[in-house]
Formats: structure tokens, C-alpha cells, sequence
């Protein structure tokens, strides 16, 4: 930690949603903040500040130094952030104590003392201290690093995390899925989903990384690995129980994975375009020709919902089907709204991107995606037709039926890349084919140590 004992400010360049078919970078260098801090003065203060969180709905956090002396920003930094903040920027405050990473979402920048109201919305320490400069307003928290193997270097992380381009946000909401009532739950905060890095989240998540998914785990959004390591998780724990509980943990094993495929098509498909809808009034005006003459009306009332919600996310598979199935003339009319446009560098632009989407929707239809989601969705009606009438079944139909639905999962996360749906989907995402280790390839892998045999 000899790099990062003290506050400091910094810039990290951002490059979001800018896949590699994706025309329309969203990219700047945002400021972001770093405090370190000792378990010396609260060997819980990230458990505080994550409790204060939950029940204030944020925290203030001075922005102090390694010996909990307060340190003031430069206003030109703190009138930056603000900024920042006010034009919808992920704004991140990273904290580290040399075995932890944790980033914090930034929602307001305040000076001076704290008043009494406000003393509640921190930690009994930091509270006590009474800072009289710089506090900064935190509302999520996503912990980026735990040390459970004690072999990686968490300052070598830091460096990574400060330094490298970031590609995606951390705090986009959790789209998670409900199979027995049909419907979407809120869309969660990390507060909100309880994540925890166990040691059987972390050796779930190095096995994800190492035999499934490998060199392409990393380009997975947060909220898909989240929902993938915990489907792991409770796919197993089913292992320990019987009929009715085993056959309740693998439904919500299956809503964990499909709530991986829900965030991650969000990520691919649907955000880009959201985004760069609400960021050019030339494509706002080429829809409000268009949306009158759609032929499925229902793809209308699918983008204005999707337009308006703040995360611009689709909340069922089911939508995104009929997305797929009615997107392309939609993007051909608009396409024709900007070909015959001259004079703007942005609608060479737009007509591009429009491009570009049509392209990748073709895609996903020729590697028959669609039908494997139409597949899974078909299990997950099945599943959620069961549970309506669990109680009424015999122990022959529920072990019939669990274990049906136990080798499904075992399929749906192999390293067969027909079956597992997010191989094919990483591919769209990166524009890069997906390496397929064969056995032969794991056993050649193997470092055997040579035997000395006695003479």
C-alpha cells in the first residue's frame, strides 16, 4: 500500500457501451476519489458505513487520511464532482485498507461541519470525530476485492482499477427475475441484494472464471457475475436437500441465471440504443415520425417504457423477445430519416449506429439466440406451472421434476458452447470468437512433477 497511503483525486478514462460494434462511445474522464483507511481506529467501519446505508439510504463519509485527520479538497475538484454528479456520471470514492477494495457510489459533494440530522447519517467514529471540511455523500456500495487467498496483490488491484479504462458501471440496477409470480422485482442496488464475498462466493467465482468462462469472465457486467456466482452457489446447496426444499433452491437457482441473461442482453442490446436515444434530439425527432406507423404497436410501448425508466433496461426476456421479433423494420425507418440527411457530422453518425444495431440483431437471429431464449423461457414457464400446484404433486412427479430440472442446470452451465447461452452472446459483445479448451487441452495443462525413482 505504499502507493496509496494518502487521499487523493483522479481521473480514470471511461469508455462505456463501447463495444466494438457499437459506433457511439459514450466516452470522458470522469474524477473520481480515493481514501485509505486502518482498521487501527474501527475494525468495522465498511460494515457501519454499509449499515448506515441501509437504513438512512446513504452515508457521509469525510474525506480523511490514513491517521483520520481530515483533508480538504480543492474547490475547483469539489465543484468538478458536482458536476459530474448533477449530469448523471458514475462518481466512484474507492476505499482500501490494504486486504479490502471497496467502491461507493458518490451522490453529493458537502463542506463544514455536520449539523445533528446529518450526524446520524454516518458511523459512531466518524461521527465523534467531528471533521469540520470535506464529506462526501455515498448511496451504494460494490465491494470490488476481497483477499480470501492472501496470493494476489490488492495493491496491484488498485493500480488496475485507477489506471485502467473503465468499461462498464457499477451501479447500473440488478434486474432480477421472479418465476412464481411472473413479474420483475425492483431493480436492486448492491445494498439491496446483499452480496457478500464469502470464501464460497470467491472459490464459485474463481471456478467461473478459470474452467467456464476464462479468458472472457471479465467482460461479463458485474450484475451478470453476481447472479451467475450465486446461481452456482445455490445450485449446489441444492445438492444437501430434499424434495420440496432442493426443488425451491433450483428455482432460485434458475432465476439467478436468468437474471444474468436479462442483465446482460440489457447491457448488449438494449442500453446502447436507450442511451444514445436520449442523448440526440435528431433521433428523438426520426422516432416521433416513425413510432405512429410501427406495424407491431407493441414495440412501441416496449421502447417509450424502456426510454423512460432511468437505468434503460428491458424487465422480462419475454419484452426483449418481441424486441427482437420487431426491431428491424423499426430501425430500417429510421435509418431512411438520416440517409438522405446532409450537412451534420451526427447524422452520419446516428445512421451508423442505426446500422450497426440492425447488423447485430441479424446476428443474434442467425446464431439462433432467440431460440434458446425462447427455449429457457419455456422452461421457466414450466417451472413456474408446477409451482403453482407444488403442493398437489406426488413424490414421484416431484423427483421427477427435480431432477429434470437439476440436469437442466448442469447443462445451462457447462462449457458446451451450444448450451451455455452466454458464450454466444459474449461473442456479439466483444466481436471476438470464444476459446473452447478441450479436455485434451486441460490435461496438457496439468504441471505433473517429475517422480525420482530410487535405482
Amino acid at each position: 500500500m505504499n502507493d496509496f497511503i494518502a487521499p487523493f483525486a483522479f481521473e480514470r478514462s471511461s469508455n462505456i457501451l463501447s463495444f466494438s460494434r457499437n459506433t457511439l462511445p459514450i466516452k470522458n474522464n470522469p474524477t473520481h476519489l480515493f481514501i485509505p483507511w486502518t482498521t487501527e481506529f474501527d475494525n468495522e467501519l465498511m460494515f457501519k458505513i454499509k449499515k448506515t446505508i441501509t437504513e438512512s439510504g446513504n452515508c457521509l463519509i469525510p474525506f480523511f487520511d490514513l491517521n483520520m485527520k481530515a483533508t480538504s479538497l480543492a474547490q475547483e475538484t469539489v465543484s468538478l464532482l458536482s458536476n459530474q454528479i448533477e449530469s448523471n456520471i458514475e462518481t466512484h470514492l474507492v476505499m482500501s485498507n490494504g486486504d479490502s477494495i471497496h467502491i461507493f457510489k458518490i451522490t453529493s459533494i458537502q463542506e463544514g461541519s455536520l449539523n445533528s440530522k446529518d450526524q446520524k447519517r454516518t458511523t459512531d467514529v466518524l461521527a465523534k470525530k467531528n471533521f469540520k471540511k470535506t464529506w462526501v455523500e455515498v448511496s451504494d456500495v460494490y465491494v470490488y476485492k476481497a483477499n480470501h487467498d492472501q496470493g494476489s496483490s490488492i495493491e496491484e488491484e488498485l493500480k488496475s482499477l485507477i489506471h485502467d479504462e473503465q468499461k462498464g458501471y457499477y451501479f447500473t440496477p440488478m434486474q432480477k427475475l421472479n418465476i412464481q409470480n411472473e413479474v420483475t422485482s425492483e431493480p436492486l442496488n448492491w445494498i439491496k441484494s446483499q452480496r457478500n464475498l464469502t470464501y464460497d462466493y470467491f472459490v464459485r467465482s474463481c471456478e467461473l472464471e478459470e474452467n467456464i468462462f476464462q479468458e472472457s469472465w471479465k467482460d461479463l457486467n458485474h450484475r451478470s457475475r453476481h447472479c451467475l456466482i450465486s446461481f452456482e452457489q445455490i445450485r449446489h446447496k441444492a445438492l444437501l436437500h430434499k424434495e420440496k426444499e432442493k426443488f425451491s433452491l433450483l428455482k432460485e437457482a434458475l432465476e439467478l441465471y436468468l437474471s444474468a441473461l436479462l442483465n446482460e442482453l440489457n447491457e448488449v442490446y438494449i442500453s446502447p440504443f436507450a442511451h444514445t436515444f436520449s442523448k440526440y434530439s435528431c433521433l428523438q425527432e426520426a422516432w416521433g415520425d416513425v413510432k405512429d406507423g410501427l406495424v407491431n404497436p407493441e414495440l412501441r410501448l416496449i421502447l417509450e417504457k424502456t426510454y423512460l425508466r432511468e437505468d434503460k433496461q428491458l424487465t422480462s426476456l419475454e419484452d426483449f423477445l418481441a424486441y427482437v421479433e420487431t426491431i428491424k423494420s423499426c430501425l430500417f425507418s429510421l435509418k431512411n430519416r438520416f440517409s438522405k440527411k446532409i450537412g451534420k457530422e451526427e447524422y452520419l453518425l446516428v445512421e451508423n449506429f442505426l446500422t450497426k444495431q440492425e447488423n447485430m440483431i441479424e446476428s443474434l437471429i442467425s446464431r439462433e439466440l432467440d431460440h434458446k431464449i425462447k427455449s429457457l423461457v419455456k422452461v421457466k414457464n414450466w417451472l413456474s406451472s408446477l409451482f403453482d400446484r407444488v403442493d398437489d404433486l406426488s413424490c414421484q412427479e416431484l423427483k421427477s421434476s427435480t431432477l429434470k430440472l437439476t440436469h437442466i442446470l448442469s447443462i445451462l452451465s457447462s462449457t458446451n458452447y451450444e448450451d451455455n447461452v452466454f458464450f454466444k452472446i459474449l461473442e456479439e459483445k466483444t466481436s471476438k470468437g470464444f476459446v473452447r479448451r478441450t479436455f485434451e487441452d486441460e490435461v496438457n495443462s496439468l504441471v505433473i512433477p517429475k517422480v525420482l525413482i530410487a535405482a
